[in-house]
C-alpha cells in the first residue's frame, strides 16, 4: 500500500507510545517502545479492485498479514482504509490474531467526541462501499454527503501525495474542504495519505478526526495495555 502512509503511520504509533509513556510517568527510551513491525507489500490497487477491473488484493493482503503473523504480532492496523473492505475476511483467516477496523475505531472516536454532523474524506471506493457511513451512522453521527465535483477531488489528491506530490494535493483540498464547515462539526481524514497533506486543526469551529491518529493510538494502548492488568 502507500510506502509513504505506512511510514507516517508508524511515526504516528511511536508519538502513540510516547503519549502512553507519558500517560504513566514512565522514561522514553529505545527500551521503552513494544516490539513492532511495518510490513511494507505490494498490493493491488483497492480502489480498482472495488470499482470494477482491477486485481484482487486479497491474496496480497493475506500474504502480507501472514509476514506479521511470523513475526508474532497479536495485533495488527492495515494503514489504508480501502483494503478495510476485506477487513472481514481477513479476520476469519487470522483468528490468533487482533486486526483493527480503521472505520469503527474512528466512529469511536468520533461518537466519544459527541459530533453531531461529519464528513469524511476518502477515496471513491471507500464512498462508494458506504465504509464510514456504516460506522458512523451505526453510533448515530450523520453524515454530510460532499458535492460530486470535491469528492473527485479528494480521490485525485490522495492519489497525488502517492505521487509525492504534496503541495499539490493540498491546495485541492483545502478547496474541496472550504464548503464542508457550514454544514459539519467534523471532517473525518478516512485515508491515511490525507494526514500526510493536511496538518489536522481547528478550522471554523470545527474539528478534524484523522482515523490514521486514531488507529495509532489504539495500536499503542494496545501494546501498553499488558501494564493496566
Amino acid at each position: 500500500m502507500g510506502p509513504d502512509a505506512g511510514l507516517d503511520a508508524l511515526s504516528r504509533f511511536l508519538a502513540g507510545c510516547r503519549r502512553q509513556l507519558a500517560g504513566r510517568g514512565l522514561p522514553v527510551s529505545d527500551q521503552s517502545y513494544p516490539p513492532h513491525l511495518l510490513v511494507q507489500y505490494d498490493i493491488p490497487d483497492r480502489t480498482a479492485a472495488l470499482l470494477g477491473g482491477g486485481e484482487d488484493p486479497l491474496p496480497a493482503l493475506v500474504d502480507a498479514c501472514s509476514v506479521a503473523l511470523a513475526a508474532d504480532a497479536e495485533v495488527m492496523g492495515i494503514a489504508c482504509n480501502t483494503a478495510h473492505f476485506w477487513h472481514d475476511r481477513l479476520a476469519e483467516r487470522f483468528p490468533g490474531m487482533e486486526i483493527l477496523h480503521i472505520a469503527r475505531e474512528t466512529a469511536r472516536v468520533v461518537a466519544e467526541r459527541q459530533v453531531g454532523t461529519c464528513a469524511v474524506l476518502a477515496t471513491l471506493a471507500t464512498h462508494e462501499g458506504g465504509l464510514y457511513d456504516r460506522a458512523l451512522s451505526g453510533l448515530g453521527v450523520k453524515v454530510v454527503a460532499q458535492a460530486d465535483a470535491d469528492r473527485r477531488a479528494v480521490h485525485e489528491a490522495i492519489f497525488m501525495v502517492k505521487a509525492g506530490r504534496v503541495r499539490e494535493a493540498r491546495a485541492l483540498l483545502h478547496a474541496a474542504i472550504a464548503p464542508l464547515w457550514a454544514s459539519v462539526d467534523a471532517i473525518v481524514l478516512g485515508c491515511t495519505e490525507l494526514g500526510i497533506a493536511l496538518n489536522p486543526s481547528p478550522s471554523n469551529g470545527g474539528i478534524f478526526i484523522d482515523a490514521a491518529d486514531v488507529l495509532a493510538d489504539v495500536l499503542a494502548t494496545r501494546a501498553y495495555g499488558a501494564l493496566d492488568s
